[in-house]
């Protein structure tokens, strides 16, 4: 028999310790949630429990597709992190779900180094928990295979699967797509997974010669010698108008009209909703179920992830040359890259260092990018205030910041103050108060007991 995606009963949970596996990884779970399935192969007495999943590092209450598995395979407990992808093209043949085996340990007496990454004890512990004590003979190809099976008896979603090799992923790593490869599969296209397949793969690279820095803007890029998105292949294969392979994939994926087509992809109806907002897609029910607005997101996933891949890419120093009304893509997607791109050094002359870490998220930022370099040289004093606040917040956190404000017209000798004798001043401060505050509330409590008379 082979892999099923079973619900877990209270039979297999006392069997394979599941809910003991589960708390584990979720400490506040003492049992396993009802309902839950896992992957279930009862001639092999094999299982796969999906434990935990890892926290997004740059949203709250938000989740990875990586995640922690437990397997039990051959009397073995054994740990894998694997990940998935969508879309990916191999052998002509499209996959909507790619799963990457990104560790195998095999837990057994022989394994104590702590783990990182998640909420939990350590390996050790584990061992401890599930009462492991015999060294393991499996090998990490074999426990691939199993898994491998595991995996592809996974239909939760419906999708075609496929479990990475090492040849495979390399091949897909180095996949980079012509404007002639890529409205080639274009012409075969019949979902949108091939749409998001191209543009992850599609070739940005800048063929032309250019000496001086990179330019994001939103248009046409008239400066020579830079090196911008504009002069790839990218938006040729955007236009719509003369990208005939484009037009007519969409008009078959989406079952539109030519003319419903190009007036939707060229007018603003749609540019101020924000197609990655659910709430608003439930308030716009009836809009956003038309053939129209479902071409119009695809459309703007493939220009956003063009745009992000673009600026991953980018290396050095850049240009960013903001409009007063700029769109929803362009600065949740370039500036945002940007911002977490280490390989760039100098936004419009300005060091990068001198830019907030999460700066994307606000306005200053766009105002920031607007000022030229002359503005910089005019108004020293203010952005060398601002830089230092900036650097106070990111050394010391809130509070450093706020005390830093208060001197704010003694600047210079506060920040020279603070960034030499902050930490070990504030420690003896706060020291200081903490045991003013024991012996006040000794004292009071003394008090206390003298007035009722139990002293």
């Amino acid at each position: 028999m082979a892999f099923e995606n079973v619900v877990i009963t209270k039979e297999l949970d006392e069997k394979y310790k599941l809910s003991k596996i589960f708390n584990i990884y979720n400490r506040r779970y003492k049992t396993i949630p009802e309902r839950k399935k896992f992957l279930f192969d009862s001639d092999k007495e094999c299982f796969l429990l999906e434990c935990y999943h890892y926290e997004d590092p740059e949203f709250d209450h938000a989740y990875l597709s990586k995640a922690v598995y437990i397997m039990w395979y051959q009397n073995t407990f054994i740990e894998l992190v694997i990940d998935y992808n969508l879309h990916e093209m191999i052998g002509n043949e499209m996959y909507d779900y790619i799963y990457e085996i990104l560790d195998i340990k095999v837990l057994d007496s022989t394994i104590k180094d702590n783990k990182e990454g998640f909420n939990v004890i350590g390996y050790d512990y584990i061992c401890r928990v599930l009462d492991i004590k015999d060294k393991s003979p499996l090998s990490k190809d074999e426990i691939f295979s199993v898994v491998k099976d595991a995996l592809l008896a996974c239909k939760g979603y419906g999708g075609k699967i496929y479990v990475l090799d090492e040849i495979t992923k390399q091949k897909l790593e180095q996949t980079k797509l012509s404007l002639d490869e890529a409205n080639e599969i274009l012409d075969i296209a019949d979902d949108t997974g091939y749409f998001d397949y191209i543009a992850k793969h599609l070739d940005l690279r800048y063929l032309g010669v250019f000496n001086k820095y990179t330019v994001f803007c939103e248009g046409v890029n008239d400066i020579k010698d830079t090196r911008s998105i504009d002069k790839t292949i990218a938006l040729k294969f955007l236009d719509i108008d003369t990208n005939t392979s484009l037009k007519n994939a969409f008009i078959r994926v989406f079952d539109i009209d030519e003319q419903s087509l190009l007036k939707t992809l060229k007018s603003d109806m749609f540019k101020c909703v924000d197609i990655y907002n659910i709430f608003s897609s439930r308030l716009n029910k009836e809009l956003h179920d038309t053939k129209e607005y479902k071409a119009y997101v695809e459309f703007e996933i493939m220009y956003e992830t063009l745009l992000k891949r673009f600026a991953r890419e980018t290396s050095g120093a850049v240009r960013v040359i903001v409009s007063d009304n700029p769109s929803h893509s362009f600065v949740h997607a370039t500036c945002k890259e940007i911002m977490k791109n280490e390989n760039i050094t100098m936004i419009n002359d300005i060091p990068k260092k001198f830019y907030h870490d999460c700066a994307w998220y606000y306005e200053d930022l766009l105002d920031a990018f607007r000022r030229e370099k002359e503005f910089f040289k005019e108004h020293v004093k203010e952005t060398e205030l601002l830089l230092k606040q900036l650097s106070i917040y990111k050394k010391y956190g809130v509070r450093g910041f706020n005390i830093f404000r208060f001197f704010y017209k003694y600047y210079d000798k506060a920040f020279r103050f603070f960034n030499k004798y902050y930490n070990p001043f504030m420690k003896v401060v706060i020291f200081g108060l903490q045991l003013a505050c024991v012996y006040f509330v000794i004292r009071l409590v003394i008090v206390l007991l003298k007035i009722f008379g139990l002293i």
